[in-house]
């Protein structure tokens, strides 16, 4: 059975939004006093995030695909309180379900990159959690958003023995290793190790190769699958925000809250934002 009274509620014109032990709901108030209700279960749900429409901070509900479940307009000095409560709902729904450890962490070397605050060589934990991947070495901390995120490529020649050495041939990203000289970095870091993999993270503005000998290549890539796939999920969600964004300006064109005029700027801002 359904709780019946809300933990905490939260109103912005037009939205009205329920926060339960095990759902959320969300009251949109729209034009000629219709009203649409959405909810979504706590224990369907993946992370609470925000984002910018317009310039309006909102936030937004994921699914565990990845998808969007839910998105809502509150009043700006509530929205990380509700987004770290609906936050730590989720945590304890999945724990209590499933004992899911929303964080995977390895330990791995920087070969090199750009636009990052870690040398090559030194050695950071990475931390992929459900929006984030974050480097952490002793001297910083760099963050990455998987909304940024274009791409991630596994590549290495797995196990191989002692000092073999390496010259950058066998990774399925051997071209961008020999490009910026990173081999004898590998050769450096592997003189006692067996395992060599390599990760690239390519994101909005930067890239940075990464070596680890905790995993081959084919246990990585199996490790990492919830984030390729929150990757692949955020990147087929593009279209289906854009259609949702558009009828939400259409309804606003018929109810007279934009011009004309207004109606086109935006829709071209909305075009060109997610181009």
């Amino acid at each position: 059975m359904e709780n019946s009274k809300p933990i905490t509620t939260y109103e912005r014109k037009p939205f009205t939004f329920h926060i339960y032990s095990d759902r959320v709901v969300v009251i949109d108030n729209g034009p000629f006093n219709l009203k649409l209700e959405r909810s979504a279960k706590i224990n369907e749900m993946k992370e609470a995030t925000t984002f910018k429409f317009f310039g309006i901070e909102m936030i937004k509900i994921k699914g565990l695909n990845g998808s969007d479940l839910l998105k809502v307009r509150i009043e700006p000095h509530d929205i990380e309180k509700c987004v770290r409560q609906i936050n730590d709902l989720i945590r304890e729904k999945h724990e209590l379900s499933y004992g899911v450890d929303p964080f995977i962490q390895i330990n791995f070397s920087l070969l090199g990159g750009s636009e990052i605050p870690i040398d090559p060589g030194e050695k950071c934990k990475v931390i992929f959690s459900n929006n984030l991947i974050s480097l952490e070495s002793k001297r910083s901390t760099f963050k990455i958003n998987l909304t940024h995120v274009h791409d991630l490529e596994i590549g290495g020649p797995g196990e191989v023995r002692t000092d073999a050495g390496m010259i950058g041939g066998g990774f399925g990203i051997d071209g961008a290793i020999a490009g910026i000289g990173i081999a004898s970095v590998i050769n450096a870091l592997t003189a006692k190790n067996t395992v060599n993999t390599v990760l690239k993270i390519d994101w909005e503005g930067g890239e940075v190769f990464l070596h680890t000998s905790e995993f081959n290549p084919e246990t990585l890539r199996l490790k990492l699958s919830n984030t390729f796939t929150t990757i692949k999920a955020l990147k087929n969600r593009v279209s289906n925000d854009i259609v949702l964004q558009l009828e939400r300006l259409i309804l606003m064109k018929n109810a007279g809250q934009l011009t004309d005029f207004q109606f086109e700027q935006a829709k071209e801002k909305l075009f060109e934002v997610n181009q």
